[in-house]
């Protein structure tokens, strides 16, 4: 059974008298004190599972906001005009965004919202009758979705407010910023202390919690996006070798529903078919003429492209290619969910399972945030940037011969550098890590101007790396001041 997206809205049932049934009266831990809350184990679950349903809410906007700010900056996704006509959205994509720009606002408050089920968690749990066991496994789980959330705040901000504690007042709730080493090696300690805790798998009645090898994975790509290659040598090489990942043969199954307890997804959002939580996430990403999608964005030119560069060894297209896209050819009309289709440009299928889901906005795929690709990528460039080449090589064509291509053998740094990102770009296309690469790797505007990217003219080095920090936060919280160039 699936971890439930449990909304938190459920949580203030009791208090705001909104009719719920008696089953869905769960009492919010944030509005309760201590003795009336925090009574048993049922109460530490319940808060848990808040904790985790901060990142799937359900509606239309959350996606919006949530997923535009991963994707559409990046060289691999082409803004279309069902997104551009909404200021809000375009500001993204053509680097125009403020601190006001909601998209932004909704990360900053998600992320902070699991920091803040994380933190009650930890103050409270010690004093309710369960087993230390699993006291001490409820601390861990804590730990690494606090953790994972500084991360993902960290990855999208220019500086972050560290939340290592539940606030008693004003004085603790309104801390300043802390500097970008400062927050990494938060990061760093948090994820380091809980993955000799956590358990490698869980029950099926658990399953999608985070886990030991989730904790690590984080831990390696915290160091790589750092450049600390032998740290991130290190944790990654634990992943492969500690836990039963391995790659999944058949790619687009990862991303249509079908095979969402793959033994390649180390980590995802995780959603049901009854659930709101994917409501609209595919209409955006289908075209308008495909499934009455809402024509929001495409692959970009470039990202069709540098599919099409190389032929497999039976001399077809790259095996992601049909996973990740619907490809427009004139006059040839297009097969998906058994219905053939004339397409006005390319689209996305990632994520897109059948017509149903695109039509009505809703799905039961999950959205993945940690794939073993990852890790097996991420350690050929840890290993390559420290001049360990001919080691990287087999992670690097473990995703070569996976996509049908010939094994790569040139073992020239920068020639191998170059590989390991384009294998990036086709592997993780339309999964909110392209932009993020192109930060840590320093060539963002670079890249974006040679692939064409609308909002490259506009992209200023050392600014548009990051959001400012959101207007919400600098309004509310006197230590924080705006981020300059804003």
């Amino acid at each position: 059974m699936k971890l439930k997206n449990i909304f938190y809205s459920l949580l203030f049932c009791s208090c705001f008298s909104m009719g719920c049934e008696d089953h869905l009266k769960l009492e919010d831990p944030t509005s309760l004190n201590a003795d009336s809350y925090w009574r048993n184990e049922a109460d530490v679950s319940n808060t848990s599972l808040a904790m985790y349903s901060m990142l799937t809410p359900g509606g239309w906007r959350y996606h919006e906001y949530y997923i535009v700010p991963g994707i559409l900056r990046g060289d691999d996704v082409a803004a279309l005009p069902g997104a551009t006509q909404y200021d809000y959205i375009a500001n993204v994509p053509y680097f125009n965004n403020k601190p006001s720009n909601p998209c932004a606002d909704q990360v900053w408050n998600k992320m902070y919202d699991v920091i803040g089920q994380a933190n009650q968690i930890l103050r409270y749990v010690d004093g309710v009758e369960m087993s230390d066991e699993s006291k001490e496994r409820y601390k861990a789980e804590a730990r690494a979705m606090r953790a994972y959330a500084h991360y993902e705040l960290l990855r999208s901000f220019h500086q972050i407010v560290i939340a290592d504690a539940d606030p008693d007042g004003l004085d603790q709730l309104n801390r300043p910023l802390s500097t970008r080493e400062e927050a990494w090696n938060f990061i760093e300690t948090e994820l380091e202390s809980v993955i000799s805790v956590l358990p490698k798998e869980w029950d099926d009645s658990e399953f999608g919690r985070i886990t030991a090898g989730a904790a690590q994975a984080f831990l390696g790509t915290a160091y790589l996006y750092q450049g600390k290659w032998a740290e991130a040598e290190k944790e990654l090489k634990a992943v492969i070798n500690n836990y039963n990942y391995s790659l999944e043969q058949n790619y687009s199954t990862l991303f249509d529903g079908s095979n969402e307890n793959s033994s390649e997804i180390i980590f995802s959002q995780r959603f049901t078919l009854q659930e709101n939580g994917t409501a609209y996430k595919y209409n955006q990403m289908a075209i308008a003429n495909h499934a009455d999608g809402w024509y929001m964005w495409k692959p970009s030119d470039y990202l069709m492209a540098a599919f099409r560069e190389e032929e497999t060894t039976d001399g077809s297209y790259d095996k992601r290619m049909f996973g990740s896209v619907l490809w427009y050819e004139e006059g040839v009309d297009v097969e998906f969910d058994g219905e053939l289709y004339t397409l006005e440009n390319s689209c996305f299928r990632k994520y897109t399972e059948n017509n149903t889901a695109v039509s009505s906005g809703r799905s039961f795929a999950d959205y993945i945030t940690m794939r073993y690709s990852d890790v097996l990528l991420m350690l050929a460039e840890a290993l390559n940037e420290q001049n360990k080449n001919d080691e990287a090589l087999p992670y690097l064509n473990q995703i070569r011969q996976r996509a049908g291509l010939e094994n790569f053998s040139n073992s020239d740094q920068n020639n191998l550098r170059q590989q390991i990102r384009k294998q990036r770009l086709l592997e993780f296309c339309l999964e909110s890590k392209r932009f993020y690469d192109l930060v840590r790797w320093g060539n963002v505007k670079e890249q974006l101007t040679k692939a064409g990217h609308a909002g490259a003219d506009n992209f200023k080095i050392g600014i548009h790396d990051y959001f400012p920090v959101p207007l919400s936060e600098t309004n509310n919280n006197p230590s924080v001041d705006p981020t300059p160039g804003f």
